[in-house]
């Protein structure tokens, strides 16, 4: 079904679904000699990922595309290419600019496909293709398709899909192939000092609700999707009133904003990441930024963040980590964090037990090439530990790992998916989550648990129902011409910093 079909294919990680890409493209060189074959993935080391085993396996003309490739070499090295492996943000380009011959691809693969929603490049890129009188088969590949029918949906429609193949943990052609993962949840406290802090913040926090809700605003809570709800209702008024209360409802909103991530970054982070915040923030000239700094529980917090980075306290979560890592000196292991400040902490007060290894995204400061040098450092075990970003949650395949730590809890189904998928991958791995108690690393936690669950609910629903194709017909008209626009996805109006 899936070899001439537009699908998607839904497996748990570490099963061979780049290998499966790689046999339909063997398949498509052999049916359509003259065509290109495509397969893009979502970051630069997967990316690199897949070139390296495309090139071990297959004898053909294989190239490598970022965006470190110059443009004005990219349309000759294009044409000299059997198969072109590249992120989508750079396909995304050069279709628009027309370096890239759509009309002479047969097969294009969308890695981790659950990316093919909004305004994500693999959106506008297959919608391009439609528009097209040669239009290549298209698959898409995913461990994680989203906690609702409506996401599993918008991927389909996106990615115009006509068949679906799913295998879960659960089927007997998949069992051979899932190793065992053991699951940890390390239950940490917060000290008396952090606790002053985020009651100073939550006081703080309480103050601007209260004065939003005597200008007829509030919130239920003050989880982000709440924020995010209000502050989209305030720039609607914005645009259509003008009116000075919403002004001012808007700016006390950004300042509760900044309240509610300084508390999350001192419940899951620690004194660093909040002082980073902190200098940020004093930098800002925004009436925000000036109000809170000036309000009496935002400055004792600041000031009390301030002395305990002088006496070297950080969250209890990094001599646990040290602990851990002490106990398991022979062991691989990948610790996740959300944030590159954490990441510098923890690599600072690991190195002294271990000799570890940094993987962040070429945004936070690491260059293409240094990132594929981490990988393979730690791939040939000249590191045991891999400290990364989110750039590192995504489809590696490490041999051997051991051990995964998440620093922080996710709420994101998709994300914890991703993170659990590094290990276990080719032999039984452990994963140890280390979670606040009474903070945000809980509801996180306990929100993607949900999310996962529903995940599953709607993946057996759509398994049970036997997909049917469907014929798509894209709508023109409703096609932009992004060679006049921006393709790039436009930032969330919640901004934290």
């Amino acid at each position: 079904n899936i070899l001439n079909k537009n699908s998607l294919v839904i497996l748990p990680t570490g099963t061979g679904k780049t290998f499966l890409a790689l046999a339909l493209a063997v398949e498509k060189l052999k049916t359509h000699p003259n065509q290109k074959i495509l397969i893009m993935a979502p970051s630069k080391p997967l990316v690199h990922q897949h070139f390296l085993t495309f090139v071990e396996f297959l004898d053909a003309e294989i190239v490598e595309i970022t965006g470190q490739v110059p443009a004005f070499n990219r349309e000759k090295i294009y044409a000299q290419a059997d198969i072109i492996i590249a992120t989508p943000q750079t396909i995304e380009n050069d279709l628009i600019t027309g370096r890239l011959d759509s009309n002479n691809l047969s097969f294009v693969v969308f890695d981790e496909a659950h990316h093919a929603v909004s305004n994500y490049s693999y959106v506008f890129i297959s919608k391009f293709f439609q528009t097209k009188d040669s239009k290549p088969q298209h698959l898409g590949l995913t461990a994680s398709p989203g906690s609702n029918q409506e996401k599993i949906d918008e991927i389909i429609n996106n990615l115009f899909i006509k068949h679906i193949e799913i295998r879960s943990e659960e089927d007997k052609d998949m069992s051979l192939y899932i190793m065992k993962k053991q699951i940890e949840w390390r239950k940490i406290n917060l000290p008396e000092q952090f606790l002053s802090i985020k009651k100073a913040l939550t006081v703080a926090s309480k103050t601007l609700q209260k004065q939003l809700y005597n200008l007829g605003f509030s919130v239920e809570n003050n989880s982000k999707r709440d924020l995010i709800l209000l502050q989209n209702k305030l720039h609607n008024l914005v645009a259509n009133s003008g009116e000075k209360t919403v002004f001012r409802a808007l700016s006390l909103l950004a300042g509760l904003i900044k309240v509610e991530y300084a508390i999350e970054l001192l419940e899951t982070q620690g004194i660093s990441a909040l002082l980073g915040f902190f200098e940020k923030l004093k930098k800002q000239k925004s009436k925000a930024a000036k109000s809170l700094l000036s309000d009496e529980n935002f400055k004792f917090a600041c000031e009390k963040a301030q002395y305990l980075s002088t006496e070297k306290l950080e969250h209890p979560k990094i001599p646990e980590l040290v602990k851990i890592i002490e106990e398991n000196k022979n062991k691989q292991i990948i610790i996740f964090s959300q944030y590159r400040s954490t990441v510098d902490v923890i690599i600072n007060s690991i190195c002294a037990v271990c000799v570890p290894v940094k993987l962040i995204g070429q945004k936070e400061g690491m260059t293409q090439k240094q990132q594929q040098a981490a990988v393979e450092r730690f791939r040939q075990g000249k590191s045991n530990v891999l400290v990364c970003t989110s750039v590192g949650e995504e489809g590696l395949d490490i041999l051997g790992v051991d051990i995964a730590i998440f620093f922080e809890a996710v709420p994101s189904e998709i994300r914890a998916i991703q993170r659990a998928g590094r290990v276990a991958r080719h032999k039984v791995g452990k994963i140890i989550i280390f979670l606040a108690k009474g903070t945000r690393d809980e509801v996180y936690f306990w929100s993607a648990q949900w999310k996962k669950k529903q995940m599953k609910k709607t993946i057996d629903i759509l398994k049970n129902n036997n997909f049917a194709d469907k014929s798509w017909q894209p709508d023109k008209n409703s096609f932009a011409d992004k060679s006049s626009s921006s393709s790039k996805s436009h930032k969330n109006l919640l901004d934290f910093e």
